[in-house]
């Protein structure tokens, strides 16, 4: 009678242990997934461009800096006298420096205006000329280059609601 109760309760701390490791293998795969997704450095596009404009010096690139301290939604770039260069536009960059490349189709403009819209749609706009024919050029765009345009008082009654 002992033997068949001590045989029931090994079975049964067995079946605990075996539950308990798996439990912790399955916390340790979850936890390093997570560790992974969002600990780990991200090189997203903007990133591999900045690291492609700085290696490669044979294209030309503009290198957006967004000292803004806002969070930008749209950023266009116009060529030459204004016409907007579509294939190099940017819509919600992750970083507050990023690069884009100037295709070859645009080898004759050194003119460049850059326009960022924030998530507020402050507008903020800036001309760099002397772009160089190969490399890439820094455009950092701050405070003092926000556009005023109508509807900024309201804009500006969002922002402080939003603590901003």
């Amino acid at each position: 009678m002992r033997e068949s109760k001590r045989n029931k309760s090994n079975k049964g701390s067995s079946h605990k242990i075996i539950v308990w490791v798996l439990l912790i293998v399955i916390v340790l795969t979850g936890g390093f997934i997570v560790y992974k997704g969002f600990f780990v450095n991200k090189i997203g596009d903007a990133d591999v461009l900045n690291v492609e404009a700085e290696k490669n010096k044979e294209n030309r690139y503009l290198t957006i800096i967004n000292e803004t301290n806002q969070v930008i939604n749209e950023v266009y770039v116009y060529y030459g006298d204004g016409e907007e260069a579509e294939t190099m536009q940017v819509h919600e960059p992750e970083r507050d420096s990023f690069s884009i490349e100037i295709p070859e189709e645009l080898v004759e403009y050194d003119k460049f205006t850059v326009t960022m819209i924030d998530r507020y749609g402050y507008k903020y706009e800036k001309t760099v000329r002397d772009v160089g024919s190969k490399g890439r050029t820094n455009v950092k765009i701050s405070e003092e280059n926000k556009v005023k345009q109508k509807g900024d008082f309201f804009r500006g009654i969002e922002q402080f609601f939003n603590n901003d």
